[in-house]
């Protein structure tokens, strides 16, 4: 079943969000999604 998420975030912690991207995709992967779209 298709799902999409749609994001709009504030940025408290630069560094955190930056260790969040890098893990996140391996995540997203592993259940079988992926990113379509990312706008810095």
């Amino acid at each position: 079943m298709p799902a999409y998420a749609i994001l709009d975030l504030v940025v408290f912690d630069p560094e955190k969000l930056q260790a969040y991207k890098n893990i996140a995709p391996a995540t997203i992967q592993e259940f079988g999604g992926k990113i379509i779209v990312r706008i810095q």
